[in-house]
């Protein structure tokens, strides 16, 4: 078995060390020569190294649409149709790309690795306590860790941003969409803003430039499953968003600004 990787983050990088680990083949999607990110995993154009396609492939949160086929496998919960799609706090280990890549390696269950997959399936809800056998305090101290790791600074200096960007939240407006209130981060780079905020357990929309994509990302984070319907709902009315993307029962949703030449 043969694993397609897509963009690089703590849970990923955890994925690859599994991988490496336990002797399984992995190559990384590409587009343009790069590395995949969040948003082109699934437009990538060729793979950074060889591939056999008559043994079972499993492509790990990404596609090349030209070599992507039927009947390979999937570690994912990003869309629609993906194994762990929707599927709720409670089952976030089955949920979670590390846990569907663990179920294919045949590695058990750890307490390390529940607070990983926890983290990125449902991090706001891991935040609160829904995730069974992991702590909030758990997920913060691993969070505050792996991000520092994953930006090579200390866990001091993640903890001072995180603090900083809990302040700027704290003092933002609202917004009420379908009359739901969001607090209102667009149109300001606030570090660790995401992180903060499913601390706070605190409904947000804010923006982001993403340099490598030429757009710019309008998300959506920790709000009920109603408020991100009503959020989806609302943003697929608007004529200037496109690439609407969510999961309401997992607290996040987006679209991209449509460019304008």
């Amino acid at each position: 078995m043969q694993f397609i990787l897509g963009a690089l983050d703590p849970e990923m990088h955890t994925i690859e060390q599994l991988l490496t680990q336990h002797k399984r083949h992995f190559t990384h999607a590409k587009l343009g020569g790069r590395r995949v990110i969040s948003g082109n995993a699934y437009v990538a154009d060729a793979l950074s190294g060889e591939i056999d396609w008559t043994q079972p492939v499993v492509w790990v949160e990404c596609s090349v649409p030209a070599l992507r086929c039927a009947q390979h496998l999937v570690a994912d919960h990003h869309k629609p149709g993906d194994p762990g799609y929707s599927l709720p706090a409670e089952r976030y280990w089955q949920g979670s790309s590390i846990g569907q890549v663990c179920a294919f390696l045949g590695v058990a269950q750890s307490k390390a690795l529940s607070i990983i997959a926890a983290s990125d399936h449902c991090l706001n809800h891991a935040y609160q306590g829904h995730c069974p056998g992991v702590e909030p305090h758990e997920v913060r101290q691993s969070r505050i860790n792996s991000r520092a790791k994953f930006q090579g600074i200390s866990p001091a200096q993640m903890l001072s941003k995180i603090n900083a960007a809990v302040a700027v939240i704290n003092g933002l407006p609202s917004i009420e969409i379908a009359g739901h209130p969001f607090k209102d981060a667009m149109d300001r780079f606030v570090p660790e803003l995401p992180e903060a905020s499913a601390m706070l357990n605190m409904p947000i929309i804010y923006t982001r430039r993403e340099a490598r994509l030429g757009l710019t990302k309008v998300g959506v984070l920790n709000g009920t499953a109603p408020a991100l319907t009503a959020w989806m709902q609302w943003a697929a009315e608007q004529s200037y968003l496109m690439q609407l993307y969510g999961d309401p029962d997992r607290g996040y949703a987006g679209a991209y600004v449509r460019p304008t030449s």
